[in-house]
């Protein structure tokens, strides 16, 4: 994944965001909060002084600013039936510009999902016409979380930040969120973390586990091209 985002960074109309999962595991709002943070830190520090990403940087901010505004997300993540309606209450404040009352109860505008950082990046890309500006964000570490917090990031993707131009590179272990894939939809289901993935991934990449002997020949031809005719190669 480091290797594949150095040739992306190359790329000036690319921004790579590296979003470390479990480095954040106990903040609150895993998914939204520290991620959107992350976002924002990146895209101050990216590689164009031109002004180019300042539009996407704004609209990011009025999504950053939505969510501590609102007041719909009293409760914390600790049970996972409480992380969806919390989601969905943030996710209706989000996608709206704004909201009425009537009788008594509290109606969103509805324009799109993820409205503000959406509209700018869709925006810039008009302008240079070039669909080629787009974010990668590498989710890394999320077999290293807890399942329940390894699902809520992934809900939250498919909720919400699913965004034409905004790229994910998740690296994890599918069988690390078996459990909590039974407890949402029952010990019966035949639903378990492949499937659940198979459903969120365009384009899988199965790692394998090295064997013993290609970290053996690995050694081997480290040591022979590292150190050369050192006294210490034997």
């Amino acid at each position: 994944m480091k290797m594949i985002q150095e040739e992306l960074d190359k790329n000036e109309k690319i921004l790579t965001v590296w979003f470390d999962a479990w480095r954040y595991e106990k903040e609150e709002y895993l998914a939204v909060m520290p991620f959107l943070r992350t976002t924002k830190i990146a895209l101050e520090n990216s590689k164009s002084q031109t002004g180019t990403w300042d539009g996407v940087r704004k609209g990011l901010m009025r999504t950053f600013n939505t969510f501590v505004n609102s007041t719909k997300l009293s409760a914390g993540f600790d049970k996972f039936g409480s992380m969806e309606v919390n989601l969905e209450k943030f996710s209706d404040s989000l996608r709206s510009d704004g909201s009425v009352k009537i009788n008594g109860k509290t109606v969103y505008y509805h324009e799109h999902p993820a409205d503000h950082l959406r509209t700018s990046l869709q925006k810039l890309r008009e302008e240079k016409e070039d669909t080629g500006f787009r974010i990668v964000v590498f989710i890394d570490d999320l077999d290293r979380c807890t399942p329940e917090k390894a699902l809520e990031v992934l809900e939250s993707i498919k909720s919400f930040f699913d965004i034409e131009g905004i790229i994910y590179v998740i690296g994890m272990n599918y069988n690390s969120i078996d459990n909590i894939i039974k407890k949402k939809y029952g010990e019966d289901s035949t639903v378990n973390g492949y499937a659940y993935m198979e459903k969120i991934i365009q384009l899988p990449f199965q790692i394998p586990s090295w064997s013993q002997n290609d970290i053996s020949i690995f050694v081997e031809h480290t040591i022979s091209d590292g150190l050369d005719e050192s006294d210490l190669k034997k």
